[in-house]
């Protein structure tokens, strides 16, 4: 019986609760066999075996009064070798193991024995020559990777070794022969894939089941891409394709409007009725016009180039009232529309608008990207997916870029707006773009007409990063001439000369510190003035009054609000 058998039957008589019915034998081994098993069982908290040990026969005890002798060690050797034969390599002993076991036998003999230590060594050695060997690994107590049987005989010979966890060889890098020692520099090899049951290729050619193949110098890059171009250049698909030297532009992203409008697609988003239109327009008119946007430095166009506009949602008088506000150029070579007053719109794979892209290279701009859409629903991947393929089929007809007019998701959160909310839809659509522009309108300042009307543009890019800009499409004008038209008292349009006007970052905390200001000054000539009449006097929300309050630390003492005054708290 082998010791894999000797296991089953351990296991079995655990997993049983049985007695396990164990007779003395010459061969140690067995003993250290059920106490590993025992350990391991006693570790998991699992039931151990119960051992009776059972009187051998005398047949099988004859040989134990004498001492151990070479021909008898021989014998167990040869044993042990048939033994193995019948098991994989990992459950056989390894040459250590014999020799230990070889003089566990010896010392339980009567002491008188000519046969020493080393001699044990050298029987085992020659009759067991295949025997595995412990590697480092194993003596320090790691794990050893495994290995297929056909390796044996290189691993017993040293030639195959373990290393961080692979087996490895020497190769001669000249003949590639497997030696110590050769004609040429030796390269370590694997020879054992991870799974630790197959060879490599040249694992393969190690133990023989491959022929040996000299390895071959490296080919240079440049010699492999030179063999490369004399087989493909000949072939018609090689012409439809660049390489990185034949990409035009440079290595920075293409800006057609630096720090604002990238090559490729760009979305510009908000509520309605927040300015979309006119900041399309104010974007046509730098690009037609080649002047920075805004008129402001830092938004320079390096390059004017012409404008398609194709406005899905309006007519031709609408249009041209915008257009004109805007002091649009009236050059067609520079910028051509399309409305509904001329027919149905152009769809985006239309004849006509391919003709006109092939030949202008526009910016093209889409009044409302929605109306190009030929689904439905908004939130489908599918249909988002079909209108992509659409917008990048009019960069590959020549436009340098497409701007989609778009409406953002009605639950936007203006005070800590996200890409997700700023464009309605399915996410593809944040997706498939280069950059996108929310505007959203600061209706605190607006109240509903009655204030100034100014836009935060909150931006994010692909390849930049787009810096907050503030906008006024109206202003507050203290002084007005007699006769100026106003959309309010003391409001006129910034629209009406021409473009938004910039607003500075520091206006608003100027705005801020003006209006408290004024509360402080209120409050100070009337201490007992109420909410009410402050808002009423300062022209502002009792909600803005009662914020400027608490800023400069002012509260009202208990009592009648009519009599009651104001107090300022100290710190």
């Amino acid at each position: 019986m082998n010791d894999i058998e000797f296991k089953q039957i351990v296991r079995q008589s655990v997993e049983k609760n049985e007695t396990l019915n164990v007779a003395f034998t010459l061969d140690p081994r067995y003993n250290s066999v059920l106490a590993e098993i025992t350990q391991k069982s006693v570790a998991a908290q699992e039931p151990t075996v119960t051992v009776a040990v059972i009187e051998p026969q005398q047949t099988q005890l004859e040989n134990a009064d004498e001492h151990l002798t070479e021909r008898e060690a021989t014998e167990i050797v040869q044993r042990w070798v048939t033994q193995d034969d019948e098991v994989e390599i990992s459950e056989r002993r390894t040459f250590e193991e014999m020799v230990e076991e070889l003089g566990t036998i010896k010392a339980l003999r009567p002491p008188i024995s000519d046969i020493s230590a080393s001699r044990l060594k050298e029987i085992v050695q020659k009759y067991a020559p295949n025997a595995p060997h412990r590697t480092d690994e194993a003596k320090a107590g790691k794990d050893v990777p495994g290995y297929p049987v056909e390796l044996a005989s290189l691993v017993a010979s040293g030639a195959a070794f373990s290393q961080d966890g692979f087996w490895l060889t020497k190769r001669c890098t000249k003949c590639g022969q497997f030696k110590t020692k050769c004609c040429g520099p030796l390269e370590t090899v694997s020879v054992v894939r991870q799974d630790e049951r197959t060879l490599t290729s040249i694992g393969r050619q190690a133990v023989g089941l491959d022929p040996i193949k000299p390895p071959k110098p490296p080919k240079t890059v440049e010699q492999i891409a030179e063999e490369r171009k004399q087989t493909w250049h000949q072939e018609s698909w090689w012409r439809d394709f660049s390489g990185t030297s034949e990409l035009q532009g440079n290595t920075s992203v293409k800006m057609l409007i630096e720090n604002f409008l990238p090559e490729g697609l760009t979305l510009i988003c908000g509520l309605p009725k927040e300015g979309k239109s006119f900041l399309a327009l104010s974007v046509a008119k730098a690009l037609t016009s080649g002047k920075p946007l805004f008129g402001r430095p830092g938004f320079e166009v390096p390059e004017s180039v012409p404008v398609l506009y194709l406005a899905a949602e309006s007519g031709d008088s609408a249009l041209k009232l915008r257009c004109e506000r805007m002091n649009i150029t009236k050059d067609k070579t520079q910028f051509i529309c399309r409305t509904l007053s001329m027919g149905l719109m152009l769809s985006l794979e239309d004849p006509t608008l391919e003709q006109a892209i092939k030949a202008m290279k526009p910016v093209v701009i889409l009044e409302t990207l929605i109306r190009f859409n030929d689904g439905t629903d908004e939130d489908s991947s599918t249909q988002n997916r079909k209108l992509a393929e659409s917008l990048f089929r009019l960069i590959g007809w020549g436009a340098q870029a497409v701007i989609g007019i778009h409406h953002s998701r009605k639950d936007l959160n203006k005070a800590n707006p996200t890409k997700e909310a700023a464009v309605r839809g399915s996410g593809d659509g944040l997706a498939m773009v280069d950059c996108a522009w929310l505007i959203m309108q600061d209706e605190k300042l607006f109240q509903g007409g009655k204030g100034p009307n100014e836009v935060d543009l909150i931006g994010w890019g692909r390849d930049f990063n787009p810096v907050p800009i503030r906008l006024a499409l109206t202003k507050k004008a203290p002084k007005l001439p007699a006769g100026t038209i106003t959309y309010a008292p003391g409001i006129v349009s910034c629209i009406e000369s021409g473009d938004f006007e910039w607003v500075d970052r520091h206006v608003r905390e100027t705005r801020v510190k003006e209006f408290a200001q004024l509360v402080e000054q209120l409050v100070t000539e009337f201490p007992t003035i109420t909410l009410k009449d402050l808002a009423a006097k300062s022209e502002r929300k009792q909600w803005e009054v009662r914020k400027a309050l608490k800023g400069l630390g002012y509260r009202r003492g208990q009592g009648d609000n009519s009599t009651t005054q104001w107090e300022k708290t100290a710190g």
